[in-house]
């Protein structure tokens, strides 16, 4: 980090600089810090996918949910075909009110890309997808997609993922979404 700051000194508008020590601060859990040098590295560089997609996960670690969907929206008209910001704004789409900027149909269209880029061999992808399913009221879906998803997960020996997807698939069960698990 400390050569990083050097370097800022020198050369205050090195883009690559400030996303470099926004990652270390992120490890630091410093994320007040490390969203400012995201945010500077943008202004130098509006169009890095990768700066908009991990100031997309700062944010939702501080709460600041509505935010980090913009920067993933903005990943996506960047780069269409980017299935981490497609699964990570799918999710928040789906698992929200549209009040908060649930939006469910955009919700499938997303997670459905997302897990057609990898083939369906990501765990993640498909919890989301069937989360989407359920969000649209598709329960039928959710429950074959959500299963799937635990197959995947068995055979990935990924025993949290596992339990999570469960928890899951028995909301679906019974005919209610993710969101109807919030307040």
């Amino acid at each position: 980090m400390g050569h990083w700051e050097q370097a800022l000194r020198i050369k205050p508008d090195y883009a690559e600089v400030h996303y470099n020590l926004a990652v270390a601060l992120v490890q630091l859990d410093r994320l007040p810090e490390a969203i400012e040098q995201y945010e500077q590295s943008l202004r130098l560089y509006p169009d890095d996918v990768k700066t908009h997609y991990d100031l997309g996960l700062a944010l939702v670690r501080l709460g600041r949910l509505q935010e980090a969907m913009g920067h993933w929206e903005q990943a996506l008209r960047i780069k269409p075909d980017y299935p981490e910001a497609q699964n990570n704004l799918a999710w928040l789409m789906a698992t929200r009110t549209p009040a908060d900027g649930g939006d469910p149909a955009r919700a499938v269209t997303l997670a459905e890309r997302a897990c057609q880029l990898t083939n369906n061999r990501v765990v993640a992808y498909l919890d989301t997808l069937a989360a989407a399913y359920a969000a649209t009221g598709r329960f039928n879906d959710a429950v074959a997609t959500a299963q799937k998803a635990i197959e995947l997960a068995k055979s990935a020996r990924q025993p949290q993922v596992l339990k999570d997807i469960e928890l899951h698939l028995e909301l679906y069960r019974a005919g209610r979404p993710i969101a109807s698990l919030q307040p």
